[in-house]
């Protein structure tokens, strides 16, 4: 009988965080090219190797500057990308920033005025703010650039127009951009509900172990 319960109470435990998994294991952060509003959420990533792209100042006024820190932006044919910046997928506001043979860059972003930000709100829609980095497009030198890539980090106005945090981007290489960026990381729980089940057939194994043994006794 107390090996009945135990079962029953494991096969609840792991329905119910089933049912938490499902729905909630990612979530999205971004819009496919397509069917994305541009200016107010972000278009997904074209991930392409180990690339980083962080924002590394924590607020900013309209007119102010952004540092940047990259990463890993190396050409096929060998050295540093050509890195060209735009503020939420419209306006540029940088290019021409060259990646050492490494791959590594870092440097300032010089934001527009506050009138601009005030259009984006209402012609866009945005409440949220970010500088995406766009590789791949050619160089100065007419040589190739590629392979082509997009990342994105976003960052937070002073002012209180909204914005999140700084976030480095571009951490899980794939070759498309329609993914969409993972949301909370689940491994704990889905180890939790591993260890549930494998409880649950154990219990199991001793409970027909035990029947098998009565029977053989009553024989």
């Amino acid at each position: 009988m107390i090996i009945r319960r135990l079962l029953a109470v494991c096969a609840l435990l792991v329905a119910s965080l089933g049912l938490v998994i499902t729905p909630n294991a990612y979530a999205a952060d971004c819009e496919g090219p397509a069917t994305g509003e541009r200016g107010k959420k972000p278009l997904c990533e074209l991930e392409v190797g180990d690339r980083k792209f962080t924002i590394t100042t924590g607020e900013v006024a309209p007119g102010g500057t952004l540092s940047f820190t990259a990463s890993g932006f190396t050409r096929d044919e060998g050295g540093g990308q050509t890195l060209t910046f735009k503020l939420n997928d419209i306006d540029i506001v940088g290019s021409g920033v060259e990646a050492d043979a490494q791959g590594n860059a870092s440097g300032s972003i010089t934001l527009p005025d506050a009138a601009v930000f005030e259009k984006y709100k209402s012609e866009y829609g945005s409440d949220r703010w970010w500088i995406r980095v766009l590789v791949g497009s050619g160089r100065a030198d007419g040589a190739s650039d590629l392979p082509a890539a997009s990342y994105y980090a976003d960052f937070k106005l002073s002012d209180g127009t909204g914005g999140t945090t700084p976030t480095t981007s571009g951490t899980t290489p794939t070759t498309s951009g329609t993914l969409p960026k993972t949301g909370i990381e689940d491994h704990g729980v889905l180890l939790a509900t591993g260890g549930l089940a494998l409880a649950a057939l154990l219990a199991l194994a001793i409970d027909r172990r035990i029947r098998r043994r009565r029977l053989t006794e009553s024989a």
